[in-house]
């Protein structure tokens, strides 16, 4: 790392306010950016959700016939007690096919990252 230039306090206050300059535009850009962001469309929700929700559960939600949209934990077959991973997110595929990111690390270090794709077995209980 270089150490810094040491200037005087007439050219570090020219160097601050052209700074300030470009960090106003930066914010403004990032300001637009969420503005479109927000602005974007929704698509209706009209099949089964699977969510996240705590201790690693996984739960799905199916829209009633009166609207609402009631959920369930959703059983895993594979994993009866529990997954003992963090959830870190779901992705589709182009097929429509649902996976689970998972990994043994609360934050974004290590390697121990897994992938599932969940697949919907309907037995005589469901």
């Amino acid at each position: 790392m270089q150490p810094h230039k040491i200037v005087s306090e007439s050219e570090w206050i020219a160097a601050r306010k052209e700074y300030l300059a470009v960090e106003k535009k930066f914010t403004e850009a990032r300001d637009e950016l969420s503005r479109q962001r927000r602005e974007l469309p929704w698509v209706k929700v009209d099949k089964p959700y699977v969510f996240d929700g705590p201790q690693g559960k996984l739960y799905i939600a199916k829209k009633s016939s009166i609207g609402l949209w009631p959920f369930e934990e959703l059983p895993l077959k594979s994993f009866p007690k529990d997954l003992n991973q963090w959830l870190k997110g779901f992705g589709q595929d182009r097929n429509g096919e649902l996976y689970v990111v998972a990994s043994k690390q609360a934050g974004p270090t290590g390697n121990s990252g897994k992938i599932w794709k969940l697949v919907f077995v309907k037995d005589g209980s469901q």
